[in-house]
């Protein structure tokens, strides 16, 4: 039985602890490769060993297309705004349309870990499109875009 009051880093570290004293296996699965294809796709391809592959990928997209809704954070008040919109309530004042920065990924970074979010960059500019083809039949929505590149793209 756990003592009452343990701290989440120690429980971790009693978990997951290699031979060596360090942490490395539970925590690297908290950070793995492509997470959000991971949950999206769920089941399998969640659990699965790095690194995640165009299948992994293919079901996250088909997964992605069954939402009746997306929205980007960089496109948060037409997102908002859609969201509204389909649960029938009008927004009450300005909704914050404020550009939210992305900032580039240094080539060294890219080279190095590329792989470990590549598949995550596809489905963000498949949800940037669904996000568009949503928009259209929204102007009202549509006219709060701010038009900010995914993270990750120059």
């Amino acid at each position: 039985q756990l003592p009452r009051r343990l701290p989440a880093a120690s429980l971790l570290q009693q978990e997951s602890a290699t031979p060596g004293g360090s942490i490395p296996s539970r925590l690297e699965l908290l950070l793995d490769d492509n997470y959000a294809v991971r949950m999206l796709c769920g089941g399998a391809v969640h659990e699965q060993e790095r690194p995640v592959g165009l299948a992994g990928r293919d079901c996250a997209l088909r997964s992605l297309q069954r939402y009746a809704l997306v929205g980007l954070v960089e496109e948060q008040a037409a997102s908002v705004c859609l969201l509204m919109r389909s649960l029938g309530l009008r927004p009450q004042g300005a909704l914050d349309a404020r550009e939210i920065h992305t900032y580039p990924v240094a080539p060294d970074f890219e080279l190095a870990h590329g792989s470990k979010y590549a598949m995550d960059l596809a489905l963000h500019e498949a949800a940037g499109r669904h996000l568009a083809r949503q928009l259209r039949d929204s102007p009202e929505c549509a006219q709060l875009r701010v038009g900010v590149a995914p993270p990750g793209t120059r």
